[in-house]
């Protein structure tokens, strides 16, 4: 998993990467992702925040929860929950184009334990945050 957090102006916050094997369904990953991003939001003290995710599926479900039972929807019924202890909390649909800095953040991940930086990223990803913003913008 990976997340990169990000200030209305573009500075990183903080970013993250940690390595997970509890599935190989790629919503559900995505939806495990988006939870624990929520939890380091809440544990730095974000107030107002906005996840974003190349995943359409995870959003709709988020958008239109169902009582459909199944791992996804009890995941994203967590992420729907963790979301009131936020001023403001929403979950956005981006390209996949504007959603490299997350993708490089879960591929760091694969090198190793868990990582957190506070207002800071790993070597390598500077070029690919301006090219999310870009992406995002349009």
């Amino acid at each position: 998993m990976g997340m990169v957090a990000r200030d209305s102006g573009g500075a990183v916050l903080v970013s993250a990467a940690c390595r997970e094997f509890h599935t190989t369904d790629v919503k559900v990953a995505e939806a495990m992702a988006i939870r624990w991003a929520m939890h380091i939001a809440l544990d730095l003290g974000f107030k107002e925040v906005t996840f974003e995710t190349d995943n359409l599926s995870i959003v709709k479900a988020w958008s239109s929860f169902s009582s459909q039972l199944s791992y996804l929807t009890s995941i994203v019924s967590d992420c729907v929950v963790l979301s009131s202890s936020f001023n403001s909390c929403s979950l956005i649909h981006v390209r996949r184009s504007g959603n490299m800095a997350a993708d490089f953040m879960a591929k760091f991940a694969l090198s190793g334990q868990c990582f957190v930086w506070i207002s800071d990223a790993p070597p390598g990803i500077e070029g690919i945050l301006s090219n999310d913003v870009i992406s995002t913008s349009f």
